[in-house]
């Protein structure tokens, strides 16, 4: 496999939603992060945008679905915060996490799509554990509460479930995202030898 620090790759971190989408289809992420930048988003994903930029703002988007979301979900010392970490295979991992309390290291994540959660759904979330394995390589120490708020556009109402991580967790979720990142230094070697033999070749 390409080294990392040898290899440029699109971004200098490795993302939740990079790694979804590898796992699912690596040409789309080709696609999204060396090709035209085509984000595939819906009508559902873009409420949950407004909602998640009005809360990082701290201010009312002067949408009246929207407003009332951000005011129903719970508020955390911490909201739409950058975490960074290393983990092995040099890899740097980062979250964005919606809520986030360091001194009691509870982490929240906001849902705001048609998906209805349920406590299955949560316990078994790779993204939770994504991020509790960000937050254990950055603090030394677990995560008390991992907390899902899922607020549903049909009632107005936000649900909420608790769940927790072991290290175990994170360990089995370790190769997953270092076979994921082998595929970016993969596909970032092949686009940027494409990219130098394009300039070779006009100049």
């Amino acid at each position: 496999m390409p080294n990392s620090k040898k290899v440029k790759t699109p971004i200098p971190y490795f993302s939740y939603r990079q790694f979804s989408i590898l796992e699912r289809d690596p040409e789309l992420y080709r696609e999204m992060y060396f090709g035209e930048g085509t984000q595939y988003d819906n009508e559902a994903m873009e409420f949950g945008r407004k909602v998640h930029d009005s809360i990082a703002k701290g201010e009312e988007a002067g949408d009246v679905e929207v407003d009332h979301a951000k005011m129903v979900l719970p508020a955390y010392p911490k909201q739409h915060y950058d975490v960074k970490a290393k983990i092995p295979g040099e890899i740097t991992l980062m979250g964005q996490f919606d809520g986030f309390d360091p001194r009691k290291m509870i982490l929240a994540d906001y849902k705001t799509g048609n998906t209805k959660w349920s406590q299955k759904m949560v316990d078994g979330s790779d993204q939770l554990t994504f991020y509790s394995y960000i937050c254990m390589m950055r603090y030394k120490k677990p995560l008390r509460a991992i907390k899902l708020h899922w607020y549903s556009r049909k009632t107005g109402i936000v649900t909420t479930f608790q769940t927790t991580r072991s290290k175990i967790d994170m360990m089995r979720l370790h190769p997953r995202i270092q076979k994921a990142w082998n595929m970016v230094l993969k596909i970032s070697e092949e686009e940027n030898k494409q990219k130098n033999e394009e300039i070779i070749s006009y100049s």
